[in-house]
């Protein structure tokens, strides 16, 4: 039975780091060198689409056409910016958001592209801004933390006869090795998420 709720521990540890390498390769922002980078809508230039605190992910794409909800980096607004392509010459763009009624008077080099909207989050911008103040951010690293002591704490060794015992006080070292692999990858997560913001 032992060994057994070891194997489960061991396979449950081994699918989360599976998972998380997984999340992160998809989900990676580009200063960690990954293709997605994370936008938060500031104004109502892309309504009904977008409202204003929205977050959007956005990806790097081979190609960008006519059509695309874009974020860019604006020369003249000296900001970046999430706007459809409408029209497309000789590498610069012409832009415009769906709720004005003016084509954005910058074109712009596809260089200057950051990505394509790939997933709206919808009003998750307002928690990630929130959660980025100093206040909350110190009270969920410092939650994090106390998981992972949680975690951790169960697994301390006995002493027996002058020499230290490979125990866990009735939990199984591989369930252990799990639970603090899973504390892990939900702490580098958090960790990305909010730093990626």
């Amino acid at each position: 039975m032992k060994r057994y709720r070891r194997w489960v521990g061991i396979l449950l540890g081994a699918v989360g780091l599976v998972l998380l390498v997984a999340a992160w390769l998809v989900f990676a922002p580009v200063p960690f060198g990954g293709q997605s980078s994370y936008a938060i809508v500031n104004g109502n230039s892309m309504e009904p689409l977008y409202a204003p605190g929205d977050l959007v992910i956005v990806k790097k794409a081979p190609v960008y056409q006519v059509g695309d909800v874009v974020a860019f980096f604006d020369s003249q607004l000296n900001h970046y910016v999430i706007h459809r392509i409408v029209a497309e010459d000789d590498g610069l763009i012409t832009t415009k958001g769906d709720h004005n009624g003016w084509i954005d008077p910058d074109r712009t080099p596809t260089s200057a592209i950051v990505g394509k909207a790939w997933i709206p989050l919808g009003v998750l911008g307002p928690v990630l801004v929130a959660l980025r103040r100093p206040f909350p951010l110190a009270l969920l690293a410092g939650l994090a933390g106390l998981l992972l002591v949680a975690v951790v704490g169960t697994s301390t060794p006995r002493k027996q006869g002058g020499r230290f015992l490979n125990s866990t006080h009735g939990l199984d070292k591989g369930l252990v090795l799990g639970r603090l692999a899973e504390a892990k990858e939900v702490f580098v997560f958090l960790a990305a998420v909010l730093g990626a913001a």
